[in-house]
């Protein structure tokens, strides 16, 4: 993560230099604050006079310089941090989905929640302020050699005993960073679930049983934090102690030279204030070591997922245009070694036919849409359109031609203007008409802002028929000339459903491949081919009458189904 760093390295320096700024300047108020002592220790009140009005000038200017720190810092940090987010979001939806599904969706919203505000706290900031104190170090140390050279010696050769502790306790900071991490990380996913599932929890009962599962984990990750600040207080605990022993052997010191009159009473003052600022970046310096090594985990976490993802090498083809056939060659497929899920699948799938892919639950229908969507990799056997294996195109040329229209509905907080267009800018005219082929021009029209109204989370505020309607007006308004549909109008009444038939048998050019268990007769009467999958095999295929005369699995499950 260092490279983010130094992204923006005017800013850096900018945010470092006025970090010290304000130390520097209380580097030349100890002298002010010398002269103040030694003034007034001589009676000399006229000048007294103005070394006091010195003093508080200089004070006011450090306070403001401070807020320059502060702002400098921000601001450097706000564009890390936006960089670092940015990138991360961007590379996650550059992730195929078969990549992505490897972890759960709340372990990535773990690490914008928690691990990018660890890597702000832990490493960012701590490097502003570490380089801060390594410019102010030299510089408080040169000041108080200017004053006693003695003094000055003495304070660094017993500070460097303070740099042992981050050697101590480097190593398990990081570990117990590691593992409080991992355990917040638990706790996301495990939340996550839980108000996913509010309305099933609420309806089986088992609140109790998810309020102990809670507790449980609450306990886990709260006793490893617990466990980090105990190690952070022991390294803290050393610091400080051997920071003080070493600050009341250089008092002593000094006392015993003022008693001799080898130092002045404002000299002693001043360098005890300049004390402050050479043992103090020592102290820090310390801390800061041990808190970089403790947010060693987070950064591999980040850079992990920042990695450069590259699904397939080498520049890809033109896909050629217009989509005349997509063909399936012996097509396997498992989501494990152990087991399979489609066997040898032959397949031609030809430009503006419609296909029925029929089947008894978990034979494999919703699988062979994956595969045909380009969302898994790892299959036997070929898939090409229009005779070329489709890993010679991009998937974003891809899925300009092929849309699906997804069995489980997803609706952002949004409007339902940008719940159909999807953030992409449509005509006003493709728009209505695309709500009205889904049949929802009706529900559209009842709203109060139309299109502009708001759809609630998850689409709350509509019914389950409203929100599959959605999902097909999103399909109807890109116009690809190919269309997978799962189960795209189970939830839908009888009339939407042959209003949605008929508007594909409008489309002569369109390509649409639908899977479905609502088998009646008038919408399979419109499909050039109806496909039968059994125990992820292609069993039958013909048209509604042919398949009905064999009286084989089609007939059976048409039967069952009426």
């Amino acid at each position: 993560m260092r490279k983010y760093l130094f992204r923006h390295p005017i800013l850096l320096i900018n945010a470092v230099i006025a970090t010290w700024l304000s130390d520097a300047l209380w580097l030349v108020f100890a002298f002010n604050l010398r002269d103040i002592i030694d003034t007034a220790t001589a009676g000399d009140l006229d000048r007294l006079k103005w070394e006091l009005i010195k003093g508080a000038s200089l004070l006011m200017v450090i306070a403001f310089t401070i807020y320059l720190g502060h702002a400098a810092r921000g601001i450097y940090r706000k564009q890390i941090m936006v960089q670092v987010k940015n990138d991360l979001f961007n590379n996650l939806l550059s992730m195929d989905m078969e990549t992505f599904q490897k972890s759960n969706s709340a372990r990535y919203l773990s690490v914008f929640q928690n691990d990018i505000k660890l890597f702000d706290s832990d490493y960012v900031y701590v490097i502003i302020r570490a380089a801060s104190e390594l410019l102010l170090l030299p510089s408080a140390a040169g000041a108080m050699a200017s004053l006693q050279p003695g003094i000055a010696l003495l304070v660094l050769v017993l500070s460097g005993a303070s740099l042992i502790v981050p050697v101590l306790f480097g190593k398990g900071l990081a570990t117990r960073q590691k593992k409080a991490v991992q355990a917040l990380e638990r706790y996301t996913v495990r939340l996550k679930d839980i108000f996913s599932g509010f309305e099933m929890i609420k309806s089986y009962g088992v609140a109790p049983q998810m309020e102990k599962s809670h507790g449980s984990l609450n306990h886990c990750v709260e006793q490893s934090q617990l466990r980090l600040r105990l190690l952070q207080g022991w390294s803290s605990c050393c610091s400080y102690g051997a920071g003080r022993v070493n600050y009341i052997l250089v008092i002593a010191v000094s006392a015993i030279l003022v008693a001799k009159g080898v130092m002045t009473a404002g000299t002693l003052i001043a360098a005890q204030t300049l004390m402050g600022s050479v043992l103090g970046p020592i102290w820090n310096l310390s801390d800061m070591l041990a808190s970089i090594k403790g947010a060693k985990a987070v950064n591999e976490r980040l850079e992990k997922l920042l990695a450069p993802v590259g699904t397939f090498a080498g520049p890809k083809a033109p896909l050629p245009l217009p989509v005349q056939s997509i063909e399936l060659r012996d097509l396997s497929f498992g989501y494990s070694e152990d087991e399979t899920v489609l066997h040898h699948i032959d397949l031609r799938f030809e430009r503006g036919k419609k296909y029925a892919l029929v089947g008894a639950s978990g034979c494999g229908k919703s699988t062979l849409l994956k595969l045909l969507m380009r969302y898994y990799s790892g299959y036997q056997g070929q898939i090409l359109l229009n005779g070329r294996p489709v890993e010679d195109f991009s998937k974003e040329d891809y899925y300009k031609q092929v849309s699906m229209i997804h069995q489980n509905v997803f609706l952002f907080d949004d409007t339902v203007r940008s719940n159909i267009a999807l953030c992409q800018d449509f005509p006003q005219q493709a728009l209505e008409q695309a709500v009205a082929d889904a049949g929802l021009a009706e529900k559209v029209s009842s709203l109060p802002q139309g299109l502009d109204a708001q759809i609630e989370e998850g689409g709350r505020n509509l019914s389950g028929g409203e929100r599959q309607r959605m999902a097909i007006a999103r399909a109807f308004l890109r116009n690809t000339p190919v269309l997978i549909m799962d189960e795209a109008t189970a939830g839908l009444d009888n009339r939407t459903t042959r209003q949605i038939d008929q508007t594909l048998t409008r489309k002569k050019d369109l390509t649409a491949i639908l899977v479905t268990h609502k088998l009646t007769e008038e919408s399979l009467q419109g499909c050039d081919q109806i496909l039968v999958m059994k125990n992820g095999r292609i069993v039958e295929q013909g048209d509604f009458e042919n398949l009905m005369a064999q009286k084989g699995e089609f007939y059976s499950l048409f039967r069952i189904a009426n």
